[in-house]
């Protein structure tokens, strides 16, 4: 009888307050124009739970959903350096800061002696 009032008189705890999220990025460090993949586990969610990946500015930028072990991936493109979170209701995991290197490349006509050279090439991701 005392469990049966206890059970009853104890609050209930949200289902967001009982998943733990967590993230991380296959490199930390990738070339502008690679792709990284973002995985993580998302302990307590039923299989097929999205999970919402959102950027340092809060947008969402992909999903993934959950496996029979709570484990998701999702594949991206950063444009530039980000710090990336998995949510999923109100939990959210730690932030995961993948950092994107510019490419240059540069390319020049014959060069002759005493003669001008002209060099032109480009620089990604292109930044004002």
């Amino acid at each position: 009888m005392l469990a049966v009032v206890v059970a009853v008189l104890l609050p209930t705890v949200p289902a967001s307050a009982q998943t733990t999220l967590t993230l991380s990025a296959e490199a930390a460090k990738i070339d502008f124009g690679d792709a990284v993949s973002l995985s993580g586990t998302a302990s307590g969610a039923a299989v097929g739970t999205t999970i919402d990946i959102r950027n340092g500015a809060g947008a969402s930028i992909a999903s993934a959903t959950t496996d029979a072990a709570g484990a998701f991936t999702a594949r991206i493109h950063p444009q530039g350096t980000d710090t990336y979170v998995a949510v999923l209701g109100d939990a959210s995991s730690d932030p995961v800061t993948v950092e994107v290197r510019a490419v240059v490349s540069a390319r020049m006509g014959q060069v002759r002696l005493f003669d001008h050279v002209v060099v032109r090439g480009t620089v990604g991701p292109a930044r004002p």
